[in-house]
């Protein structure tokens, strides 16, 4: 019957609702950065779509940040690098790497990114997600520090040992 209808698309209407309100929260809500950019034509990199994660990690509002481009959040020398990568994931290939990326401020920072191909209403978008790897950065590095302050005192102690002990 028609009521019987009418209740069914009423139904599957609110479950499309509760879905979109799901995605939302999640995209919101994220801990890692999310950006869903124009992949192709003029507006290349148009940041169409950002979460609170995204503008807050580059010292901006979600309203500031959609104004840019995402090669505006490279740092310098990272732009080069752009083109290959939306062709890349243009031809359907789902990438990961490290690129530095700048803050309002102007300090630069490493981000991991994570970013493939998103099609949506016959238009091509990429979905990107960026991590602030900051921090692991500079374990990586102390860690390196320490391991060649190990090696020093290796040679260190073998010199010395010669020296005492002459042939």
């Amino acid at each position: 019957s028609f009521n019987e209808m009418a209740f069914s698309i009423k139904e599957k209407i609110q479950t499309i609702e509760e879905t979109q309100v799901q995605y939302r929260m999640l995209f919101e809500n994220a801990g890692d950065a999310i950006f869903i950019l124009e992949a192709e034509g003029e507006n290349q990199g148009q940041i169409v779509s950002a979460n609170q994660a995204a503008a807050k990690m580059h010292g901006y509002t979600v309203e500031e940040i959609l104004k840019f481009k995402i090669q505006d959040l490279d740092a310098p020398h990272g732009m080069s690098e752009l083109s290959g990568r939306m062709q890349r994931i243009l031809n359907g290939e789902w990438i990961t790497g490290e690129v530095n990326h700048r803050r309002k401020e102007g300090t630069v920072f490493p981000i991991e990114i994570s970013a493939g191909l998103l099609e949506f209403e016959d238009k091509k978008y990429v979905l990107a997600f960026d991590k602030d790897i900051t921090e692991r950065k500079q374990v990586e590095e102390a860690l390196q520090r320490a391991e060649q302050l190990v090696s020093v005192g290796v040679v260190s102690a073998g010199l010395a040992h010669e020296i005492k002990n002459p042939l």
